[in-house]
Parts: structure tokens; sequence; C-alpha cells
């Protein structure tokens, strides 16, 4: 009986193929793509991909059926390479084809040393073991298919390796400086360095023991050696870390040790220097420095991504905040990934915080950040770099070129190199949703992000500006189903801002019903149908449904948790409203219009006293946040506070931008009169142009004029109004409450 054959594939430095030890001659290689073919299985996914992804990958330029043919050829010639004596009809022992998929096997199994490699270098670096480090170390001989670095395919495990090479020379520096090695400890970092000039963090430590073995010249001068190649490549500035550590070596304020190698040190358990500093720097007699490297700590499980800062280019602004949200978005598909969503990270825009300050503020264990610049010719670049949020230590950055075309597959990749960095695992399932996010046709995408970009802003006049942005989309891609998604928001907070609901929240079902056609899988699709089954079709059960379809495709959607605890609130389901507030509030802090919904369970089973404080919270976050002047008012008057009422209320319509119900108001004695006026006022204003009945029959409501509450909220039935959904629970209607009409509204609303 034959021995099982042993396929093995070197992509280390030189690319190489071997069964049972005899490596296929070159020769037989006799096409480019054959060789492609192999390296592109050995690197994927339990080593087997779609036509359509190696399409992609290999032969982009081709249309499918030129794109099949040329798979054909180099599938034939891999397999001559690989059996020279494999009969035609004759299936290959080492390359499979079943189900539109090609799988590279082997009967006596893989050995493909890129994974052995990652497979030791992870382990040793968890172990702290110094056997273990140089022998992971040794099975590094040399970058991942040099030859093809222009492959796309091949950039992100390469960094991946190559970063991995890295954290091993530092891990063992720290180990052989905890053994007392500083000059082993120190040829570890040259090597990192020498590799990877722009690795902050292992120039920062071999500053720092350079000073510490008196070399302060050398620690000086690797401080310009960084300076001048972060403004070069990156055109950045040192991190504030390693400015400090250059002005503390220029002060000697680093203090020199001896060199020290002893016997004794050895027996120094690493257990005890892990857990020990101080002891085992005494032990020792040098000064162990022990930083809070993610090398000992567990990863970030949160994460916020900043704002892309730019030139001040308007093209630019566009182009960042296009690829910061859609990183916000694609990350949040990352399981057991907390991601900050738009509305708090963009807060700091224009703030001058540092990845800690900000990291501290959020609530986020990891930082995202990036700039977008325009050079004199070319595409625009951006530089992106991860960072740990409690010590601020690189933890990955790159930089890449970009346009509009590349912006899809450069939010893939990233969201994958974090994913990796973070130890987080995208599964096939995460990457699907990812590629099916993105549109066929650059134009239809960035067209999205311009409508996305006025959405986000959440006025009346920014959804009108985004609405033709979107429709251009579906123009460009009538299958993108984000492009139908954002037109369906744009229609359904319209209808909730004023506007009359019946000529709205049907265009806005229409185009959640294509978006979910077109992708089931897309969780603003359902978070848009369930806005509209709740706020027009009042059809709870349904709008439920929804909501917690749209949560189980993405559970990191903020909007999803906000808009499905709104609609627990209004059922009187508070503890679930609750819930759903707080892991709103958890992706996204500093959202001024979650923050203020959040009091409404608080507000709504009359608890004014946490309601107000929870609408200053919101306040903190933006003081002309008009709709939490607006639940301040309401409170206040609810809780007979009539001074403070009267100033929230002043402040709600001047903020609006209604100065005369502001001057109408401001001028009257007290806020009883003033609420009464602002009834007339407006009602007289509904004579010649349209009022939102919903907005006239709170007022009569809460001046108790039953029977304008009820004329006015007939009205507002016949129309569905959206804030109808709010009858059973706000305390506007309390003094309308006991009549038999109010029952009857409930009912046809469905909230009896």
């Amino acid at each position: 009986m034959e021995a099982a054959l042993v396929l093995e594939i070197r992509l280390l430095g030189e690319f190489l193929v071997a069964i049972d030890g005899k490596q296929v001659d070159e020769a037989l290689w006799t096409r480019r793509k054959s060789r492609s073919l192999i390296k592109l299985l050995a690197l994927a996914r339990k080593n087997e991909m779609g036509r359509e992804e190696i399409f992609d990958a290999l032969w982009p330029e081709l249309n499918g059926e030129q794109a099949l043919n040329s798979l054909n050829k180099a599938l034939h010639t891999a397999r001559r390479a690989l059996e020279p004596e494999l009969k035609p009809g004759v299936a290959s022992s080492f390359l499979v084809t079943q189900d539109q998929r090609v799988a590279l096997r082997a009967p006596g199994g893989l050995w493909i040393d890129a994974f052995r490699f990652e497979e030791q270098a992870r382990t040793a670096i968890g172990s702290l073991d110094k056997a273990q480090i140089r022998r992971a170390l040794a099975a590094y001989t040399g970058e991942l298919l040099p030859e093809d670095r222009l492959e796309d395919w091949t950039t992100i495990y390469r960094e991946q390796l190559s970063h991995l090479h890295q954290e091993l020379l530092l891990c063992l520096s720290r180990v052989e400086e905890g053994n007392g090695d500083l000059r082993a400890a120190i040829e570890c970092l040259v090597k990192a360095v020498a590799v990877e000039p722009g690795n902050e963090q292992a120039q920062r430590e071999l500053m720092r023991l350079y000073a510490s073995t008196g070399s302060r010249h050398l620690a000086l001068g690797q401080y310009r050696v960084l300076t001048e190649k972060l403004r070069r490549d990156l055109d950045a500035e040192p991190e504030a870390a390693t400015v400090q550590l250059h002005a503390q070596i220029l002060e000697g304020q680093v203090a020199p040790v001896p060199v020290v190698v002893s016997a004794s040190v050895e027996a120094v358990s690493r257990r005890s220097f892990l857990t020990g500093a101080a002891a085992t720097a005494a032990a020792l007699g040098v000064g162990v420095y022990l930083a809070r490297d993610r090398i000992w700590r567990s990863r970030p499980n949160s994460l916020a991504v900043l704002p892309f800062t730019t030139d001040g280019d308007a093209q630019l602004e566009y182009l960042g905040d296009g690829l910061s949200e859609g990183l916000i978005d694609s990350l949040s598909q990352i399981p057991d990934l907390r991601v900050m969503a738009r509305s708090t990270v963009f807060a700091y825009r224009d703030k001058a915080k540092s990845p800690r300050e900000v990291g501290n503020a959020v609530g986020a264990g990891a930082i995202l950040t990036g700039r977008v610049s325009k050079p004199p010719v070319g595409a625009p670049q951006i530089t992106m770099e991860l960072v740990d949020a409690t010590d601020g230590a690189r933890l990955w950055g790159s930089r890449y070129s970009l346009d509009f075309a590349s912006m899809p597959s450069l939010q893939a990749k990233v969201s994958g190199e974090v994913a990796r960095v973070l130890s987080r695992k995208l599964e096939d399932l995460q990457v699907q949703r990812l590629a099916r996010r993105s549109s066929a046709s650059p134009k239809a995408y960035q067209l999205y992000l311009y409508g996305r970009y006025h959405w986000n802003k959440r006025t009346r006049a920014e959804f009108l500006k985004a609405i033709p942005f979107f429709e251009q989309a579906t123009l460009e891609d009538p299958n993108y189903a984000l492009a139908y998604a954002g037109l369906a928001d744009c229609n359904g907070l319209l209808s909730f801002d004023g506007g009359q609901a019946h000529e709205y929240m049907p265009k806005a079902r229409a185009f959640a019903e294509k978006a979910i056609a077109i992708d089931e899988q897309l969780a603003e699709g359902h978070t848009s149908m369930a806005m509209v089954e709740a706020l027009y079709s009042w059809q709870w059960a349904r709008a439920e449904a929804e909501f917690r379809r749209a949560i189980e495709l993405n559970p990191g959607h903020a909007t999803a948790h906000h808009w499905y605890a709104v609609h627990l609130n209004a059922q009187s389901r508070r503890a679930e409203a609750d819930l759903e507030f707080r892991r709103a509030l958890e992706l996204d802090p500093m959202s001024p219009i979650i923050v203020t919904n959040s009091a409404y369970p608080a507000h709504y089973t009359r608890e004014y006293k946490p309601a107000i404080e929870t609408y200053k919270k919101a306040l903190a976050i933006d003081p002309n946040f008009a709709q939490a002047h607006k639940g301040l008012m309401l409170a206040y008057e609810q809780s007979r506070d009539f001074r403070l009422a009267l100033e929230a209320a002043l402040a709600f319509l001047t903020l609006g931008g209604d100065t005369t119900l502001a001057a109408i108001v401001r001028a009257a004695p007290d806020y009883p009169t003033a609420i009464r006026k602002w009834q007339a006022a407006v009602e007289e204003q509904a004579r010649a142009v349209y009022v939102a009945p919903i907005v006239l029959a709170d007022l009569a409501a809460r001046n108790g004029d039953r029977a304008a509450a009820f004329g006015w909220l007939s009205k507002a039935l016949e129309e569905r109004s959206a804030p109808l959904v709010y009858l059973k629970v706000d305390p506007i209607y309390d003094l309308i409450r006991d009549d038999p009409r109010f029952k009857e509204l409930l009912a046809k609303v469905g909230l009896s």
C-alpha cells in the first residue's frame, strides 16, 4: 500500500512546491497564472475558493466567459505541473473542482510554511518562552510572496505575518530585558526597526534601552531617524509618548543601568516577572520595563473610528467622511466587537483630543484614525492607524491610494486587518455581507456617500438634499440596496418632521421593500421597514419582527436598537425599552437624539426628575439640540415648574427658528398664558399654511382644550400622523385621557 502524498508549499521568501519532499520542477510552471492559482488557494480559507472569487483576484479585467476559459487553462497547467503523469479524464489528487468551487487538497495533508509560522508565532507570544519565540522567528524565512507585492490578494496576509514577526522581536526583546540581558534586547529591536522603520513602539523601546545603557547619542539619533521617516512617508509627527521620552532623554531623566547577565537571573520565574515587577526589578538590579503591552492583556473589545482629517478640500471631506462611516458600518459586522456609532465619534471632528482621551470619553478600547491628503500628482492618499486607547500604543497602521472606485474593497481590506489585529474572526457570512454592501458602480457608491453625508445632519433641509443623491445612486446601480434604504429613511423621517404621512410614508415603504427584495440580509432595509410598520401602518407585531431581524443581522446597528427602544416604550414596555436604549447608548453614547429619547421611559412614567437629568445630558453634548430643550420644557411643565418650563420653551422655539412664536411666548406674563397664546398663534397660522394637525392637537391637549384637541387628533388620525404612536404613554394627553373619545383613538391606533 502506497503512502499518502504530502503537498508542501512554501510562500515565505521564495515560492516552492514539493510533493513528499521532492520539489516540483520550475520548468513545469509554463503559465504564470497557474503558479498564482496555487498561491491563491494556499492562502484561502480552508484552501478553497469560489470561481467568482478567483476571477476577481486573478482576472478582474475579463468578462465571465473569458475568465472561466483562463481559469480552466491555469487549472490544466497546474495539474500537469503537480502530476506530470496524470492521464486525461483522471481526477487530480491535488486540485479538485466541485459546485463552482476550486479546492487545494492532498491525500497525505497540506503543509504551508506561512500557516505554520503563524501558528508558532501566536503560541510563542502567548507563552513568553524564549526558546519558543526563537523557533518561531526561525520559521519566518522571509516576507510572504515578495514576487507578488503588487497583487491585492497578498497584501493583508503579508502585512499580518510581517506584524507577527515584529511582535515576536518585541516580545523576545522584553524577555531578554527581563532576564537582564539588555544587549540581546537591543539586538532584537534593531532587527525590528531595520525591517519596519515606522514601527514607533519598537523605535521608542530602542530609544529607552539605548539611553538605559548609557548610549544617549544613539537614543537621540534613533528619534531623528523615526521623525524623518514619519514626516517623509506618512506626513505625520511622532506620538506623544515618543516625544515625551525624547524630552526625558534630553534632560537626562532616563538613568543608565549596568548590563547584567547573571545565572541567578535565569532562576527568576516568568510568573514572577509578569506579576511582581517591583520584586523582580530588585532581584535583577536593573530597571525592568513592563509596558502595558497588548501582548500581555486581552485585546480591546470596543472600537471607535474617528472622523478622518483632511486638508480642507470639500471632495476630500466627502472621501474621508464616506470612508470612516463605511468602516464604522463594516466593522460593526464583526462578532463581539462593539463599534461606536457615527454621531458619537463625529462629535470629535474638530476637537484636539488624543486617542486615549477619546477612548476614555466614549468607552472604546481601541481607536482607528485616518488622514486624507492630496499629493500634487496622483490619487488622494489615506493614512490609517489603529491605537490602543489604554496606553496609546500603536497596534497597526497602513497607507493606501484612495478613490471612490477602490473604497468598497479598501473598506473590506481594512476591516479584515483590524479584525485580525483585535483577534476577532470574520466569518464567511460577515465577509459576504461586506461584499454585498458595496455597489458594482463606483459612481453609485460615491452618490450614496453624498446622500448619507446630508442625511446624517438630521434636519428637514438636509433630508431633502440627500434624496436626489440616493435617487441618482439607484439610477447608476438599480440593485444597490443601501441606496433604497437611504431613500426610505429620508422619507420616513420627513413624515415625522412635520410632513404629511400620506405623502412620504408610502414612498418609504416602497423603498424599504425594494432594499429587502435586493438583499434580505441588509439590516438597514429591515430597520427602515420596521419604522414604516410602526409609525404608519401601526402594525406593532410586524414592526417588532423587523426590528429583531435587523438586530439579528447587525447587532452593532445603533439606529435599529434606538428605534426599537422607542417602539417598545410607546407600548409601555419600559424594562425592554430601557435595555434597548442602553444598547444603543453603548454604541452611540454621544448621539443627542438617542440620549434625548432615552429620557422617554422615565418621562412617560411620570418620573420627571431622572428624565430632566437625561435631557440635560443631551444638552451637555449639544447645547443647541432643540429636541432636548423641548423635552425639558414638557418635563418642567408637567412637574409644574413653570419658570424653568418657560426658559426651555424659549430655547426650543428660538433654536427651531420660530422667532414669531418665541416673541409671543416671551411677552406672556406666565407660562400657562404663554401656552394658550402659543396655541392661538399656531391655529391662526394653520388658516394660511399647512401645519401638521398633531402639533395643534398637542397644544390643545396641554391647555385642556378638549374640543380642539379631539378635532385635531381626528385629523391627525386621518393622516396617520407618526407621533400618534405615543398616545398611550405621553403625559401631554393626561388632561383629556379620561374622555371616552380618547379610548376610541387608542383602539384605532392599535394601542388599547
